[in-house]
């Protein structure tokens, strides 16, 4: 019962988290972040129930395990040292807070959930939600929809749909069954038309930043750690 309902959850946090955003004047960034501390905090109960439950503790390695604990405590220490404002540093969105919280979900999902199951059972909410941004990002450039989008903005959108669409294309056309279950309605019809207009959205964010809206990065002076 809990490994069902945690594999659901996880699936639920997959298809809002592209597309949650509150019509506040709050960053979209800052959305982000609550829709990530509340899921992840979520998931990290169901992983100390089970393991209580269960009477027993599965620890599953991968090769970035290290990776994943460094860049929390680098981190937690610059923060800590170096910040002005170790508040802000602490809650803001893409600062110590978010990399703690991330570290503790992944960790929470390769030793329990994804242990478990093959990475291709959390491809459709994915796909979905994806596919459902990229109409939004289309409709966005089109000028055809005004307000913000999911993302925030047409860089947020790219770096999203980026590494979506690498990982698409990688699981659907991997294996020659996966190829076959394309041409099978509906599913497979719509995971191609998913995938068409996610390539399409990512193909007119790239152009456009390239194009009509470059970023444009402050000096490193004006930064602060």
């Amino acid at each position: 019962m809990i490994e069902k309902f945690t594999s659901f959850t996880f699936k639920l946090f997959l298809f809002l988290f592209p597309l949650f955003f509150l019509p506040l004047n709050s960053a979209v960034e800052t959305d982000k972040q609550a829709i990530l501390m509340v899921f992840t905090g979520l998931l990290f109960v169901l992983f100390s129930a089970k393991v209580i439950k269960n009477k027993k503790l599965h620890l599953t390695s991968t090769p970035v395990d290290y990776l994943m604990i460094l860049l929390p405590l680098l981190s937690i220490t610059s923060s800590l040292l170096f910040s002005p404002n170790r508040s802000d540093a602490f809650t803001l969105p893409l600062g110590t807070g978010t990399l703690v919280a991330s570290a503790i979900l992944f960790f929470t999902l390769t030793n329990d959930l994804i242990s478990n199951q093959s990475l291709g059972a959390y491809l459709t909410p994915l796909m979905f939600s994806s596919a459902i941004l990229a109409i939004v990002t289309i409709l966005h450039q089109f000028k055809l929809l005004v307000s913000v989008t999911p993302q925030g903005g047409l860089l947020g959108s790219t770096l999203f749909l980026l590494p979506v669409t690498v990982y698409l294309i990688l699981e659907l056309f991997s294996t020659k069954e996966n190829r076959v279950k394309l041409l099978k309605f509906p599913k497979g019809i719509l995971s191609l038309l998913s995938l068409f207009l996610i390539v399409s959205a990512l193909t007119l964010s790239v152009y456009h930043l390239f194009t009509d809206q470059q970023v444009f990065l402050l000096p490193f002076q004006y930064g602060w750690v």
